[in-house]
């Protein structure tokens, strides 16, 4: 029995040995536990020895079986100790092994990431206690052991720059994303963003600081010329004088320029950030042709723009339109607006920019020049039915006159009768002359005069008999006109008539005139100088905005179609009468309050001359006078009236006669005084091509051009062909006289 339990005893202390000299392998060199191994061998090997007697014969020890038990009991415990400790040992070499490995990846990582990582004091001069190569790469230096012996304080560009930042790191405790400005080793300046945070010992003083250090020069540039670049674009689009706005994806206004301030009279502050800029051009919400860019609505242009708008010839995703825009300005303007998608680098749409040009003045020119040629399209029929209409009143006043001559003094009721189908004939005349000037932009007859008598006769008769009157305000002074008075009392005539008609429950029109100096970039058509404004105001309906681009075309009109105050001519011709006089007109209106029509006529600093009184001329003491004319009626009559006035009449019905009858009367030394010729002669030559064949035969000759329309342009400078007079059929025997006597008396 007692040798079983001395047998157990040595088995558990010799296990016991084994595991602790096992676990060394575990715990490496730790030296407690080698000790504590050690001795548990030396335990084991007491056992051993004191069991040895058991095997020998002349030895036999006394045992005392409760000291057995005991080390038994010990034996198991130490066995039992042993094995508990193992997995702990394990845990423990496990945990450092994990932790080896943790540092060994942390420091991997440090020494390879691209960022200065480092830990240094927290003193003004500074001294790194550790960095990775990256920090000090980024300084220029080749080894960290070089790097760690400077001064943190020398990498500062200025003195204070540590200063700053230490100061700046103890108050808050850390610092992120710090902009400092360096240095590298050669002096080469850098910025640098910092992140760090300070460690604090058991007394609340400054450890070490650890610390990211990442060099953002490049990033900086990079920074600085992308700012520089947007802060380009926005002087470029400030400073361009082109009106433009830029918006967003999402509708807002991102620029809105100066040219555009000033051409919506919106400042940039109100709407940039917004999506509200459509008040700027309408009246009401709806898009503009950027928004829908922007939402790339292409199938809505034809809806808001229809006709008005084409693809651009130089951008895929760019539109342009013309339109008139009547909220802008005082009479609204015509806008030429271009709009263009933009674009990312990567090619996804971000926005859209729009520019506008005014091209008021340039559509108000094209206007003008349809308007003119809507005008010049009357010459042929205005033009062939007044020349046919004048030959036939020249006939009927001829046989008029010749009737009054014919007439005893007791026929006086049929003399006066003959007076008063001469007088209307003649105003007939005037009116058919009048229409051939306006049809065939002949010059106005111009005399110099006052504007403002002419305005005061011409207004009080054309309200004569209405419920509207007239105030006049007349500034003193004003400057003499040189005009047409019969033209300009007709385009007072018509825009006072015009004024009446829009205001018929009566009312007051207001006639304004005064001196004005024109000068360049006036904004009309008119160059510089001295002028007279004037101008007519009612109170009345006034005109659709619009319909004021049209209201000069020929045939416009907005009043009832089919009477005689419908014709649309009424302005037309007040429009072209001013035109000749090298002046302007233009109207301002609103619906509900009334028109303005403003007149410039250029103003002339000579003085009107003095009018003499005509004389009554005698008779002349007579001569022999040669008559071109293809109309027989017309040839008579003439001669009629030629002997009348004591001349002897021959006749010729077209050049080649009169050249051959005033050839043989020189022959026969029996010249004639004068010569009157047709300005046309449909199947011969007229009197052009007549006197230049005269001027051969005789340099002296004295021709007379005769013409129905003295302000005809062909007319207008007869004196260069060789005439030394003109006189408008049908003649009017005063003026024949006048000519004549002046000419032969």
């Amino acid at each position: 029995m007692i040798e079983t339990i001395l047998f157990i005893s040595v088995a558990l202390q010799v296990v016991a040995a084994f595991l602790a000299l096992r676990l060394i392998r575990i715990t490496e060199v730790r030296a407690a536990w080698i000790l504590m191994a050690t001795g548990l061998v030396l335990m084991a090997v007491g056992r051993i020895i004191d069991v040895l007697p058991f095997f020998s014969i002349e030895i036999t020890p006394e045992i005392n079986l409760l000291n057995e038990l005991v080390d038994v009991i010990i034996s198991f415990v130490m066995i039992a100790g042993v094995a508990l400790i193992a997995p702990l040992f394990y845990a423990i070499r496990q945990s450092e092994k994990a932790l080896r490995e943790s540092e060994e990846r942390y420091r991997t990582l440090v020494d390879n990431v691209n960022v200065g990582v480092y830990r240094s004091t927290g003193d003004i001069e500074g001294r790194y206690l550790q960095v990775n190569p990256a920090m000090a790469k980024i300084f220029g230096y080749e080894s960290i052991e070089d790097f760690m012996h400077i001064s943190i304080s020398e990498l500062y560009r200025e003195p204070e720059g540590r200063k700053r930042f230490i100061g700046k790191i103890r108050e808050a405790g850390y610092v992120r994303n710090e902009i400092l400005e360096l240095r590298k080793r050669d002096g080469t300046p850098i910025k640098a963003s910092v992140t760090a945070t300070v460690q604090y010992d058991e007394h609340g003083d400054v450890k070490w600081i650890d610390g990211v250090t990442e060099d953002i020069t490049e990033q900086k540039l990079a920074e600085d010329k992308l700012r520089e670049s947007e802060q380009m674009l926005h002087r470029v689009i400030q400073s361009s004088p082109i009106p433009a706005f830029v918006i967003g994806k999402d509708h807002r206004v991102i620029y809105w320029n100066r040219a555009l301030e000033e051409l919506s009279g919106i400042n940039a502050e109100e709407v940039i950030g917004t999506t509200h800029y459509w008040r700027a051009f309408y009246s009401k919400e709806r898009p503009c042709m950027a928004d829908l860019l922007v939402d790339q609505s292409l199938e809505a242009i034809p809806q808001w723009y229809f006709e008005k708008y084409l693809k651009s010839r130089l951008l895929d995703d760019a539109y342009e339109a013309t339109d008139f825009f009547p909220e802008l300005g005082d009479t609204g303007k015509w806008l030429r607006f271009t709009a263009a998608v933009i674009r990312d680098s990567q090619g996804y749409l971000v926005g859209a920019i729009e520019t506008l040009e005014d091209v008021t003045e340039r559509k108000r020119a094209e206007e003008e020049l349809i308007r003119v040629r809507k005008l010049e399209s009357l010459e042929i029929f205005a033009g062939g039915i007044a020349h046919d209409f004048n030959n036939l009143l020249s006939v009927m006043l001829r046989n008029i006159f010749l009737a009054k001559l014919s007439l005893a003094d007791e026929k006086e009721e049929l003399t006066e009768g003959l007076e008063i189908a001469e007088k209307v004939g003649l105003q007939a005349k005037e009116l058919a002359h009048r229409l051939i000037t306006f049809a065939k932009g002949g010059d106005p007859i111009r005399k110099i005069g006052s504007i403002t008598q002419l305005m005061k006769n011409s207004a009080d008769l054309s309200l004569s008999g209405s419920n509207v009157r007239c105030d006049f305000s007349m500034s003193d002074n004003i400057w003499p006109v040189e005009m047409d008075d019969v033209q300009i009392r007709q385009v007072i005539h018509n825009l006072v008539i015009n004024a009446r008609e829009s205001m018929p429950d009566g009312g007051a029109i207001t006639i304004h005139a005064e001196n004005v100096t024109v000068s360049s970039g006036n904004g009309l058509p008119l160059k510089e100088g001295k002028y007279v404004k004037w101008a007519v105001k009612d109170h009345g309906v006034g005109i659709a905005k619009e319909d004021l681009q049209r209201i000069f075309d020929p045939y416009f009109t907005t009043k009832p179609t089919g009477s005689a105050r419908g014709m649309g001519l009424g302005l037309a011709i007040c429009y072209s009468i001013i035109k000749k006089h090298d002046g302007s007109i233009t109207v301002e209106s609103e619906p509900g309050v009334g028109s303005t029509f403003y007149v410039y006529l250029p103003a002339t600093p000579r003085e009107d001359p003095v009018s003499k009184t005509e004389t009554d001329f005698s008779f002349l003491r007579g001569g022999k006078i040669l008559v071109m004319d293809d109309d027989d009626t017309v040839r008579h009559s003439t001669g009629i009236v030629l002997n009348f006035l004591g001349y002897d009449v021959e006749y010729s019905k077209d050049g080649d006669e009169a050249v051959d009858l005033y050839r043989k009367a020189l022959e026969m030394n029996q010249p004639y005084s004068a010569v009157i010729l047709d300005l046309n002669i449909p199947r011969g030559k007229g009197a052009k091509e007549t006197i230049r064949e005269l001027l051969l035969i005789d340099p002296h000759v004295i021709a007379i051009l005769s013409s129905g329309y003295t302000d005809d342009p062909e007319v207008m400078e007869f004196s260069k062909d060789g005439f030394r007079g003109i006189i408008t059929v049908p003649y009017d025997v005063g003026r024949l006289k006048k000519v004549l006597n002046t000419l032969l008396g």
